[in-house]
C-alpha cells in the first residue's frame, strides 16, 4: 500500500473515532395502549325527548349583525333559534332617547332597534330582549335618560317603569313583530343580595313589586309575552316569588364556570355538567325550580340559560381557553347537559369578539366570542354549535346510550329519521373507542387538536363502526347514519422515499435495503381487501395484501434490495393497487415517483468516487434528523435539534435510510473511502 494513501485512511479513521467518542446516545421508547372505552347504543329504547334549541347573545357586535349579512348566515348555518339583545349598555341599542316622568311617556327612535330585530327574525331565530340591568352591588338599575329613581326603594317608580316596559311590547306588536321573550332587569340579584345567595328581604320585596308592576303592564300590551329575570332560580328569589310574585313567564339563569385562568381544565369541565344544574344551598336546579313553581302556581315554566360562557373574567383580558379545544369541550358538555336537564334554550355569550383588540391583554385571550369579529372566521365553540344545531329539533327522540368510562360522554337522538351519536372526550389523552349497536358505516363530523384552534375547521368523513376508533385527546365527534351508496374506491395517495430535499441530487448507495413508502386510502363506503405492488422501473420489488376500513389511510413500507441493480443508472418507483369489482374511479389506482440514481456505496454526492467530499458531507450532517412534521416548512429536511450554520443537510448522507445521519452512515463512507469509478 502506498504510504500517502495509508496516511489518508489513518486520518479518516481518526476523525471517525473522535466523532464516535464525542457522541453517545441511547433512546428508550415505551409504547402503551390507550384505555378502551365501550360506547353502546340501544336504538329501540327511548330515554326522553329533546326540548332544546341553541342561542347566543349579541353585545358590541349588534351593529355588525344589523349591517352584515354574513352574521345572518352564521346564525342559519348553526340553526340558532334564540338571540338575546341587551338594552342596558351605552353601546347597545338605546331607542328611548328621553323619558318624561311627568306623564310616563318617552321619546323613542326605533330605527336601529327595528332593523336589528328584523335581522334576527330573518335569520330564523327569535329575539329575547333584556331591558335594563343592575351594574353592581348596592346600585340602582340603569334607566333611560329622564327616568327617576324612588329614593325609598332604590328602584324606578313602579308606574313609570311599568309604562316604559309596556311601550317596548306595544311597539313591536304594532309593527307586526311581536316578541315572545323579555327580561325586565339583568342580574337583579346585584340589587337584593346582601351576600351570595342570601337576600335582603326588604330589597327583594321591593324588586318583586317592581317586577309585578312591569309584567302587568307588559301583559296589557300582549298577554302572550313571557317575562322573566335571571335571578329566578336562586332559592331566596323563587321561595319568595312563589308567594308574592305574579306573571313569571320562564325561569332564567346565568352560568359561568371559571373565575380565574388558574382554574384547571378538569374543574371547568366538571362544572359544565354540574354547576347550576344541581340544587344547592343557594340555587335550584332547572327541574327543581320548575317543579317548585308548578307546585305553587300550577304552571310548568320553560327554562332558559340566558347568558353563559366558560369564564367571566375580563378586566385583565378573557380566558384564552374559551376559543380553543377546552372551550369546545366545555360547550359540547354544556349543550348535552342542557338537553338532559330540561333546559329549553341557552344563549352563549357572545357571538363575536375582536382578536386584534383582545390578544394583547395580560391573559392573551380573544374575548368571549365564538367568531372572530375581525374576519368573521369561526373558532371551535362555533363549530360545536354548527355540528349539533342543524341536526337538532324539538321533539327528537333521545336514545339510550352507555359509556364504560366518564372520560367520554355520549348522547344519541333521532332527527328526521337520522340517528345522531355525539361523543365528547373530556380528557386530553388518547382513548380507544369501541362502538356497539350501530350501523356498519356512519358519516362523521369532528373537531380535535389535530387542527389548530387558530385556524379551525370541521373534519368530515366516514367511519367503519366495527373497527376501534382512536381519540387523541380532546375530541367532539358527531356520528350520523350514512345514506351514501356502497362504493368501492381505493386510491394511492403518495409514494415517496427519504430523498426529498430539493437542494440535493436524489440518489441511493448500492447494496443497502432502501425503504419505499406507499400511502393508500379507502375513499369508498365499504371495507376492502386489496393487493398493493411496488416496482423499481419494471422490476417487482414487493407485494402486500391489506384490509382497509372505510375512511382509513395507511402507509405501507417496502424494502428495495439494490444489490441486483446496476450502479449509476436512474430508476423510478411505481405503486399499483388492485381494482375492486365495480370500482369506477381507477385513475388513482397507480402512482409513480420521481427518478433516483443508484451509486456506489459511500458516493453520496454522485460524482463517481468516494472522497473527502463525501466524508465532509456526512460529517457535517452527523447527528441530524429528518423532520417528519408535515405542517413544518422544513418537512423532509435533515436538521440538527439546534440548527447549525449549514442546516439543512444532504439526505443522501443517510445511507441506510433510517431517517438520521449517524455513525453507521459515516462508517460506510469510511469503508469505501478512495474508491473511484473505472
Amino acid at each position: 500500500m502506498p504510504r500517502a494513501r495509508s496516511l489518508r485512511i489513518v486520518g479518516v479513521v481518526s476523525v471517525f473515532t473522535l466523532i464516535i467518542s464525542l457522541t453517545v446516545s441511547i433512546e428508550l421508547s415505551f409504547a402503551t395502549t390507550p384505555p378502551q372505552i365501550d360506547i353502546s347504543l340501544y336504538e329501540s329504547t327511548t330515554a326522553g325527548s329533546i326540548d332544546f334549541s341553541l342561542g347566543f347573545m349579541l353585545d358590541k357586535e349588534w351593529t355588525d349583525f344589523r349591517a352584515n349579512p354574513i352574521y345572518g348566515n352564521l346564525t342559519k348555518d348553526a340553526n340558532f333559534k334564540l338571540i338575546r339583545i341587551i338594552n342596558f349598555k351605552e353601546d347597545n341599542p338605546q331607542p328611548c332617547t328621553y323619558w318624561y316622568e311627568s306623564n310616563r311617556t318617552g321619546k323613542f327612535d326605533w330605527h336601529e332597534t327595528d332593523e336589528l330585530v328584523g335581522k334576527v327574525f330573518d335569520s330564523g331565530a327569535q329575539p329575547l330582549i333584556t331591558l335594563r340591568s343592575v351594574p353592581s352591588y348596592n346600585t340602582p338599575p340603569t334607566v333611560p335618560p329622564g327616568m327617576k329613581i324612588d329614593p325609598s326603594t332604590g328602584l324606578p317608580y313602579l308606574d313609570s317603569f311599568g309604562a316604559y316596559c309596556k311601550a317596548w311590547v306595544n311597539h313591536f306588536k304594532n309593527i307586526g313583530k311581536p316578541i315572545k321573550y323579555w327580561e325586565v332587569i339583568n342580574e337583579a340579584w346585584y340589587f337584593f343580595f346582601k351576600s351570595w345567595g342570601v337576600a335582603d328581604q326588604t330589597k327583594l320585596s321591593n324588586f318583586v313589586k317592581l317586577f309585578n308592576a312591569a309584567t302587568a303592564k307588559m301583559h296589557e300590551a300582549d298577554p302572550a309575552a313571557l317575562v322573566s329575570n335571571d335571578a329566578s332560580t336562586f332559592r331566596c328569589f323563587l321561595d319568595y316569588f312563589t308567594q308574592y310574585g305574579q306573571g313569571l313567564g320562564f325561569l332564567s339563569f346565568h352560568k359561568y364556570d371559571s373565575g380565574s385562568v388558574s382554574d384547571s381544565d378538569s374543574s371547568i369541565l366538571n362544572s359544565a355538567e354540574t354547576k347550576c344544574f344541581e340544587t344547592t344551598m343557594t340555587m335550584y336546579s332547572p327541574n327543581d325550580a320548575r317543579n317548585k313553581y308548578y307546585t305553587a302556581k300550577g304552571i310548568k315554566l320553560p327554562v332558559i340559560l340566558t347568558e353563559t360562557n366558560l369564564s367571566y373574567i375580563f378586566k385583565d383580558g378573557c380566558d384564552p381557553r374559551i376559543q380553543n379545544m377546552i372551550g369546545a369541550i366545555w360547550t359540547s358538555l354544556l349543550i348535552r347537559t342542557c338537553i338532559l336537564k330540561g333546559v329549553q334554550y341557552h344563549t352563549y355569550y357572545c357571538l363575536a369578539s375582536n382578536k386584534t383588540s383582545q390578544q394583547y391583554t395580560p391573559t392573551g385571550g380573544y374575548g368571549f366570542g365564538m367568531v372572530n369579529r375581525d374576519n368573521l372566521e369561526p373558532w371551535y365553540p362555533y363549530y360545536v354549535h354548527e355540528m349539533i344545531g342543524p341536526s337538532l329539533g324539538k321533539g327528537d327522540r333521545i336514545l339510550k346510550t352507555t359509556s364504560s368510562s366518564s372520560d367520554v360522554r355520549a348522547l344519541a337522538w333521532v332527527h328526521q329519521k337520522t340517528m345522531n351519536l355525539l361523543l365528547i372526550c373530556k380528557v386530553n389523552a388518547s382513548r380507544n373507542i369501541l362502538l356497539h349497536g350501530l350501523p356498519a358505516i356512519l358519516s362523521f363530523q369532528k373537531i380535535d387538536n389535530k387542527i389548530s384552534y387558530e385556524k379551525p375547521s370541521l373534519q368530515r368523513g366516514l367511519v367503519d363502526t366495527s373497527m376501534v376508533y382512536a381519540f387523541r385527546g380532546y375530541t367532539v365527534l358527531l356520528l350520523q347514519n350514512s345514506s351514501q351508496p356502497q362504493i368501492s374506491d381505493i386510491a394511492i395517495s403518495n409514494i415517496y422515499h427519504t430523498r426529498v430535499n430539493g437542494t440535493s441530487k436524489p440518489l441511493v448507495c448500492r447494496r443497502t435495503d432502501f425503504p419505499l413508502y406507499i400511502t393508500i386510502a379507502n375513499q369508498g363506503t365499504v371495507t376492502e381487501t386489496v393487493s398493493v405492488s411496488a416496482y423499481a422501473n419494471s422490476t417487482l420489488i414487493g407485494r402486500k395484501t391489506v384490509t382497509m376500513r372505510v375512511g382509513e389511510t395507511r402507509q405501507l413500507t417496502f424494502s428495495w434490495d439494490t444489490s441486483a441493480f446496476v450502479e449509476y443508472r436512474r430508476y423510478f418507483f411505481k405503486a399499483i393497487v388492485s381494482s375492486s369489482e365495480g370500482e369506477v374511479d381507477t385513475g388513482d389506482n397507480s402512482l409513480s415517483s420521481k427518478t433516483i440514481t443508484l451509486t456506489h456505496m459511500g458516493d453520496i454526492n454522485g460524482d463517481g468516487k468516494v472522497s473527502i467530499l463525501d466524508l465532509a458531507i456526512a460529517s457535517q450532517g452527523f447527528a441530524s434528523l429528518r423532520l417528519n412534521d408535515q405542517l413544518s416548512i422544513n418537512y423532509g429536511e435533515y436538521r440538527h435539534t439546534v440548527p447549525c450554520a449549514t442546516c439543512p443537510h444532504s439526505p443522501n448522507a443517510d445511507i441506510n435510510a433510517d431517517e438520521k445521519i449517524d455513525v453507521v452512515d459515516l462508517s460506510r463512507v469510511s469503508s469505501a473511502f478512495g474508491w473511484a469509478q473505472s
